[in-house]
């Protein structure tokens, strides 16, 4: 081993070393601000932040053309389509909290996925009742009827100030043109290029290997649908030709949707959710949404000192938090489903009553023995879902996030359109008991029927304080898009981050099954110590990626595209 040792002779020494110290801070702390300024933009009239530095400056663009937060809103959403074809597509679906100044109303617009007329709740199973693998994930059987066209033009319907042709100008130049491709799409594209369709391979795909990083990625059948689009508005979709093409793949490959389950597809209106959290008010999304799990979790930690537990005795602060969210994701594995088909007890979940037993439930295990075991999900692998945050200096404001649900959906192109397909009939319950891609239990509520919209962890998420909106927040991530909202949201409110430090923060997340708790190995020093007390850690990159901008008092707006991913925000 080497031993160092520093002896100071003289004055001349050490202002050199004092010198060199410095430097070495500048250039240190210059570094940790260049890497946040990737991520994070502010300005007084307009901020948005997204999972792509083209698709956040469309919504600027927009915005900065006469348009308003939900014409950029509707453009970054189809530029997103675009240009992270693995996470989302117009052939997806989503959820959007939408807040208008004016009338000082908040919406809750689902234009998720459905099941199809011809679905049923064993189409999944062989004649043993088992599961056949992959053929909800996989394939023409896994498509459930898309919502993103319908739900995106409803939006920009009612509060658009730009024509379609200027809003969807953006994606329509970028699927035309092409952009260059980055890391995590090669990846995501060497990954799934085994179950592409030949439709899928000849776009992603060159001489049969993933296209590489920094190569142009051109969709000009996806640019056609998108020009089909603009002239013909949604009807293009859901009734015309690009509805015809879907119709026809669908008949040749026995897939079950029809022209009359995209004719008949409608974007539902839900009432948000709403608790208070403190002196804020939190605003997400009704079932079938995770808001009202998301809101449980919040509820048990409200009246526990935390700020003093985690400075105090950060092991028994994480013991608390992953407890909390056991009980939230069993709960949401026991309760979860469509509002219109079952009941979902949103009104006793969040009761006084209920709450009270189930924190000394909460309290009582985080002090206990615990045993945990499970296996990873297999989704850990990659990213997929997107999710964009925009507001305004008036306080209007969109949070969204739309999916095609696992990496490349169903791995399948609609001939002739450039339309990557969702498989989000895996959100359902495929039988009682088993987990779906994320690793996620399914009950009896969660099981499929002819129109049911599946479970979904997509939480959309606003903040307001005195009836003026503050903070509009979401994440893709699969099952963990509720833990990674909630400790945003305990940085910011409890913790007092700065909008920056809320999002970066590292994260833990625990989902009731699999029996383990996944960290990020920055926390490894504060919890590792819980493996005593029988926890089973998976250290691993948190798989939520939140975007939230945020207006303050002052007028100054943030904008934070989590450092985990490739976004960047744009603000002015």
């Amino acid at each position: 081993m080497l031993r160092w040792s520093l002896r100071f002779n003289n004055a001349d020494t050490i202002i050199t070393f004092r010198i060199m110290a410095v430097i070495f801070i500048f250039l240190f702390v210059g570094s940790c601000k260049e890497q946040k300024s990737n991520y994070y933009a502010s300005g007084r009239t307009f901020a948005i932040a997204t999972d792509h530095a083209l698709a956040s400056e469309a919504g600027k663009k927009i915005f900065q053309s006469g348009g308003n937060v939900f014409d950029a809103y509707v453009a970054a959403s189809f530029a997103i389509s675009v240009l992270r074809p693995q996470s989302t597509g117009l052939a997806g679906g989503g959820f959007a909290l939408v807040k208008s100044a004016k009338t000082g109303k908040i919406e809750a617009y689902d234009f998720r996925e459905r099941a199809p007329q011809l679905a049923d709740e064993k189409m999944y199973l062989d004649s043993k009742g088992n599961v056949i693998e992959n053929q909800s994930l996989f394939g023409y059987k896994a498509i459930g009827i898309p919502g993103n066209v319908k739900g995106l033009l409803s939006i920009h319907n009612k509060y658009g100030y730009l024509s379609l042709e200027q809003v969807l100008d953006p994606a329509y130049r970028l699927a035309n043109e092409g952009f260059s491709v980055y890391e995590d799409l090669h990846t995501a594209i060497e990954k799934s290029k085994d179950d592409m369709n030949p439709a899928a391979r000849n776009i992603f795909l060159r001489k049969g290997e993933a296209l590489k990083t920094g190569s142009v990625l051109v969709q000009k059948d996806l640019a056609n649908t998108i020009q089909n689009i603009i002239l013909h508005g949604e009807r293009e979709f859901y009734e015309l030709e690009t509805a015809a093409k879907i119709v026809k793949a669908m008949r040749v490959n026995q897939g079950i949707i029809s022209l009359k389950d995209l004719k008949d597809y409608k974007v539902i209106q839900r009432k948000p959710l709403s608790i208070n959290f403190k002196q804020y008010e939190i605003i997400s999304f009704p079932p079938p949404s995770s808001g009202v799990f998301l809101f449980e979790i919040l509820k048990f930690l409200e009246n526990q000192d935390i700020k003093s537990l985690n400075d105090e005795s950060p092991l028994d602060y994480y013991r608390m938090l992953v407890e909390s969210m056991r009980i939230g994701y069993q709960d949401r594995s026991i309760h979860g489903g469509d509002p219109d088909f079952s009941l979902v007890p949103v009104d006793s979940l969040l009761s006084q009553d209920y709450l009270t037993d189930r924190t000394m439930e909460v309290l009582a295990k985080s002090k206990a023995q615990v045993d945990s075991s499970g296996e990873m999900p297999k989704t850990l692998e990659s990213y997929n879902t997107t999710h964009i945050s925009v507001i305004d200096s008036m306080g209007n404001a969109v949070s969204s996030t739309h999916s095609v649900n696992y990496i490349f959906g169903s791995r399948i192109v609609i001939p002739g359109t450039g339309l990557i397909m969702n498989d989000t009939m895996d959100d359902f319950a495929t039988s009682v008991g088993t987990s779906n891609a994320y690793g996620l239990v399914g009950g009896i509520k969660n099981l499929i029927k002819p129109n049911k919209t599946p479970l979904s962890s997509m939480s959309p998420t606003f903040i307001q304080e005195n009836g003026q909106l503050r903070i509009a927040l979401g994440a893709p991530g699969g099952s963990f898009i509720p833990t990674a909202i909630l400790q945003t949201i305990l940085n910011r409110l409890e913790f007092n981050m700065n909008p920056y430090e809320s999002v970066a923060s590292p994260r833990v997340h625990h989902q009731f099954q699999p029996n383990l708790v996944f960290a990020e190995e920055e926390l490894s020093s504060k919890i590792k110590s819980m493996e005593e007390f029988g926890y089973k850690f998976k250290f691993t990159p948190n798989r939520a990626k939140v975007f939230m901008v945020e207006r303050e008092k002052s007028g100054l707006l943030h904008a934070v595209s989590d450092p985990r991913g490739q976004g960047v925000p744009a603000a002015y």
